[in-house]
């Protein structure tokens, strides 16, 4: 599914949340390539330019460092995504 953000017009997080539970939780994804990370596969290309979508980068990176690959599931994706939705103070 490629997003256009005329179609919604909920926070870009609650949508991505969204989506991310349609994944399989033990699919990884390859933070490192912009095709086949977590926002390239919602978005598709150019997603970049997209406002808002910086910080859901850094939560598809995940918390630690950018080498821990175990945290490049849509599983974990999620448990950040909806950590960083229900606590604004990050």
């Amino acid at each position: 599914m490629l997003y256009n953000p005329k179609w919604d017009t909920r926070p870009i997080l609650d949508q991505w949340i969204d989506w991310l539970e349609t994944k399989d939780p033990d699919e990884k994804y390859e933070w490192s390539s912009i095709p086949e990370c977590a926002c390239g596969q919602y978005f598709g290309e150019g997603w970049q330019s997209i406002n808002g979508t910086s910080r859901l980068n850094a939560i598809a990176r995940g918390f630690k460092s950018v080498t821990d690959r175990a945290d490049h599931t849509f599983g974990q994706c999620l448990v950040r995504a909806k950590q960083v939705r229900d606590n604004p103070w990050w």
